[in-house]
């Protein structure tokens, strides 16, 4: 039998899933106002050689990479673990790789491994930190 909280823990991890995966559709739909909308305001970004400092960062840098280097791109990830450090803050770890425009498989030595640090805001989870970086792992 599971207990409210089992239940409530399940709920926590299915709109998680369901919001990195929002993040990825908009971006397979190069929409980087899509793409923010579960960024908390003061949100950071880390990536090779850039480090975004709040969601409106984030936003226009996304949108600066759709019109360019990233048009018709979408990333592809998988989740490998979800945590929580408390009842408000999920740590996720992903492995993702970019896809480029009509590239459909992903060149094994170019996946990422990324770190998403999430808290429980009343109604939703917001990303409050994402750290990507390559590995070959």
């Amino acid at each position: 039998m599971s207990t409210g909280r089992s239940t409530a823990r399940e709920i926590d991890v299915e709109v998680i899933r369901e919001l990195i995966a929002g993040v990825y559709a908009a971006w397979a739909d190069n929409d980087a106002e899509r793409f923010v909308v579960s960024y908390a305001d003061d949100a950071t970004a880390t990536l090779p050689g850039a480090h975004l400092d709040g969601k409106q960062a984030v936003k226009q840098a996304m949108a600066e990479l759709f019109a360019g280097p990233l048009r018709g791109s979408r990333g592809q990830y998988e989740i490998d673990r979800i945590r929580f450090v408390g009842d408000e803050t999920a740590i996720v770890n992903t492995r993702s790789i970019t896809l480029p425009a009509g590239q459909n498989a992903p060149d094994e030595s170019r996946w990422n491994r990324d770190t998403w640090v999430l808290h429980a805001d009343s109604e939703w989870w917001l990303v409050d930190a994402y750290h990507s970086c390559p590995t070959a792992l």
